[in-house]
């Protein structure tokens, strides 16, 4: 009886001591902020890793979730991704996210920049939503989302790890 007890103890404290009081996920978290009706989580920039695509590569890609949670019932903003995009200089620009099958335009946060030196560099700067349950779901099975130019003359796939 005294074997069973120890043997319980055991896995009962090393199942506690993986929950610890001192976690503040500091590696993955930003900022929380508390508003009036939502609580808005910023996790820290991630460079996604870049997949197979069609058109030019990126130099660059610095993405940031910001996730929105109601605490009341009233309408709060949509859960985003904020994506810093730089790639070598060429005559289109991206407009569009596809995510889980669903084509979605992008929203600039700040205009485009360019700067040349040995070859020039366009950097793109921009959000497209994304909903609390994929947040969920990419937690566990990571999250890869493609950006698409006009007329889909370039396509670059990006993942971001679970």
């Amino acid at each position: 009886m005294y074997k069973r007890i120890l043997g319980l103890s055991v896995v009962l404290l090393s199942g506690c001591s993986t929950l610890s009081s001192n976690n503040d996920f500091s590696d993955v978290i930003n900022e929380v902020e508390k508003k009036s009706t939502y609580v808005s989580i910023e996790a820290k920039s991630i460079n996604p890793i870049e997949n197979k695509g069609v058109g030019s590569n990126a130099m660059r890609n610095t993405s940031q979730l910001t996730a929105n949670y109601a605490t009341t019932s009233r309408a709060i903003p949509e859960s985003y991704i904020a994506v810093e995009l730089s790639y070598f200089k060429v005559n289109y620009a991206y407009d569009s996210v596809s995510f889980n099958g669903t084509d979605t335009k992008v929203t600039a946060y700040s205009p485009p920049t360019e700067s040349c030196t040995e070859h020039c560099t366009s950097t793109q700067y921009f959000t497209f939503p994304i909903d609390n349950e994929d947040i969920s779901l990419s937690a566990k099975n990571g999250l890869t989302y493609d950006v698409h130019a006009t007329n889909n003359t370039s396509k670059l796939s990006f993942t971001i790890p679970a």
